[in-house]
């Protein structure tokens, strides 16, 4: 896994993760419609798991400002909802209809053992300073036998594993010494990015069989990893050409996809 780090951007944002997110989802709302979730490449494989399996109790994990559980809603499908972000579930409340949600930390969530059919989780375990392993087997306790575990998290493909420039512009950006001497501000801990074996064996030892699993986001990727400084003149020009070459296309997935998507079902 490699961790990433984000600048703190004020003087009320402070190392513990409740404050970040806080400050976070206090930026926006939970106006989104099923039809700007229907624009995500993910979507036709939710909408046809929640389909075929029919799952009665469902849980967001992680839900933020609720744009899923709005979103999914429209379909009339009710979905729970958690987060610790106080600020975030409010904004939940006032944007969905009838939403039962509760604050907890994913790692210690308030709920009996095997009781949901199927949960969400969107971007969401690669949060964790310790590591994801510990918010997944709490997953996989509240989920039941059976069960459905969607989520998609950072992927640590093959550009970012070996492209000098990325690594060293990365090295360079991330490294506390270096921003002391130029004035930057510090950084936190953001998130990991994980390589397709690491998720595999994540899921395996949390008690998961993949039933699925593909990069997704490959233009996003592709636009995320280039540093600022090659987005100019004519070397722009030929970036977005090759970026829209490359959105549609599955062959570069493993090497420049922001994200992975994987759906599991508990044994």
């Amino acid at each position: 896994m490699r961790k990433v780090l984000v600048s703190k951007r004020t003087g009320q944002m402070h190392v513990e993760e409740q404050n970040y997110w806080d400050s976070v989802w206090n930026r926006d709302t939970a106006d989104i419609s099923l039809k700007r979730i229907r624009k995500e490449e993910y979507f036709g494989e939710l909408e046809r798991l929640l389909s075929h399996y029919k799952p009665q109790k469902i849980l967001e994990a992680g839900c933020g400002r609720g744009q899923w559980i709005k979103g999914i809603g429209e379909l009339g499908i009710n979905v729970d909802g958690t987060d610790f972000s106080s600020i975030a579930l409010q904004i939940a409340k006032e944007s969905c209809k009838n939403p039962h949600l509760f604050q907890c930390d994913l790692r210690n969530i308030p709920v009996k053992s095997n009781y949901y059919d199927f949960i969400l989780s969107l971007g969401v375990i690669e949060h964790f300073e310790e590591g994801p392993k510990g918010v997944l087997k709490e997953h996989a306790r509240i989920l039941r036998n059976g069960g459905i575990f969607f989520c998609h998290v950072p992927l640590l493909n093959l550009n970012r594993r070996i492209n000098p420039l990325w690594r060293t512009y990365e090295f360079l950006r991330q490294n506390s010494l270096i921003r002391r001497l130029f004035g930057l501000r510090p950084q936190i801990f953001f998130e990991y990015m994980m390589t397709k074996a690491e998720m595999t064996e994540l899921f395996q030892e949390c008690g998961f069989k993949i039933l699925e699993y593909r990069p997704i986001y490959v233009g996003g990727g592709f636009e995320y990893d280039i540093p600022f400084f090659l987005k100019v003149g004519v070397v722009k020009w030929v970036i977005n050409c090759l970026k829209k070459a490359i959105d549609d296309t599955t062959f570069f997935g493993p090497i420049f996809a922001h994200h992975h998507l994987i759906i599991g079902k508990k044994l």
